[in-house]
């Protein structure tokens, strides 16, 4: 009896140890190192909103997909490095989960790259409403053993996962169309929400975490999975819920890196963290989540999303007198007044997209 007890509690922490070196296996970014002479990593100009895409150098574009579990780069582009001389190693190691295309994918090689990152500033333009990007290559980095799995396919695209965007405070800077990976937290920022990371077992198996964060709309709270990858919509919501909305509904569309598919949308009163106001929702469903936010399509003012810390933040507008705000306060909340969308404080605005 004492014997099959040994053998029996053996068996069980070679299976452990087996599921553990798995697990480690699947792990994704193990040796990410970006080399940078300060905590801005990257500054990175934004050349689409609708999928978020940012200029990596000239000529090459990634996704930024926090709804991608694991970072993908096209044959086109990884030739396209090789020929710049760039170092990149072919290693063994599997690894699956959802790509920026939606699908899942699963490999038993990757590609570890030691990426050029670029170092764009901005400066305003002679009509005063666009910017002028400016290089500045003296603070040009490299993203060392940065791992990333092929992708193939007429819709491919190369993309930032969360395996890799976890690993930063990314900012948003909204006038100035830039995107900012940081080592640390910015100064200047204000939190208004915390998120957390699913605890799912089967998540465990996914390169990168997957982050919700807590939504109340129309007074219905859910976790809102934080996807930047979320196209023209801020807010999306199953299309059961449109079925308990008492405003009216309009037909529109939504569209996925999946297809596209039928939408319904109205006006919703939207609270997040200590800020409210009117957001457009659309009720849609597909094979992705039922609950998703991209907090880049919500606010349009610089926004900070520290995923090492788990808050959200934005950078104040110019302070304005306490006494000249008035209306609804939510309990957690500053003195707010009523704005044409997310109410406003008297250090931070905040305005939906039109």
């Amino acid at each position: 009896m004492k014997r099959k007890i040994i053998s029996t509690v053996i068996g069980v922490l070679v299976a452990a140890a087996a599921v553990g070196t798995g697990l480690i296996a699947l792990d994704t970014q193990s040796d990410l190192a970006p080399v940078a002479d300060s905590s801005v990593v990257a500054s990175l100009p934004v050349v689409s909103s609708n999928p978020l895409t940012v200029e990596v150098m000239d000529g090459l574009r990634f996704k930024l997909d926090t709804g991608s579990d694991v970072s993908c780069i096209t044959a086109s582009d990884l030739d396209r490095l090789r020929k710049m001389g760039v170092k990149i190693v072919k290693r063994t190691m599997p690894v699956f989960g959802r790509t920026s295309d939606g699908s899942f994918h699963g490999s038993l090689d990757r590609y570890v790259i030691d990426l050029p990152l670029t170092f764009i500033t901005s400066t305003p333009d002679s009509s005063g409403t666009g910017v002028i990007k400016v290089p500045d290559p003296e603070h040009d980095s490299v993203l060392h053993d940065a791992e990333f799995v092929l992708v193939e396919g007429k819709d491919a695209v190369s993309a930032f996962g969360i395996d890799i965007i976890q690993r930063f405070a990314v900012e948003y800077l909204y006038n100035n169309r830039l995107i900012r990976l940081h080592s640390k937290r910015p100064d200047g920022y204000q939190d208004f929400s915390d998120f957390k990371a699913s605890i799912w077992p089967s998540h465990s198996l996914w390169p990168g975490k997957r982050y919700y964060i807590d939504i109340e709309v129309d007074n219905i709270t859910d976790s809102y999975f934080i996807d930047t990858g979320l196209r023209q919509a801020a807010v999306k919501l199953p299309a059961s819920r449109a079925e308990q909305s008492r405003r009216r509904l309009d037909e529109d569309i939504i569209v996925s890196q999946l297809g596209v598919y039928p939408a319904k949308t109205n006006n919703v009163w939207v609270e997040l963290g200590n800020r409210a106001g009117s957001q457009k929702a659309f009720y849609s469903d597909n094979d992705e989540e039922p609950y998703t936010v991209n907090p880049i399509n919500v606010f349009t003012q610089d926004l900070l999303i520290d995923f090492p810390t788990r808050t959200v933040a934005l950078r104040p507008y110019v302070p304005l007198p306490r006494q000249h705000f008035t209306g609804r306060v939510k309990a957690d909340s500053l003195s707010t007044r009523k704005s044409k969308g997310f109410l406003k404080d008297d250090s931070t605005a905040i305005d939906p997209k039109p």
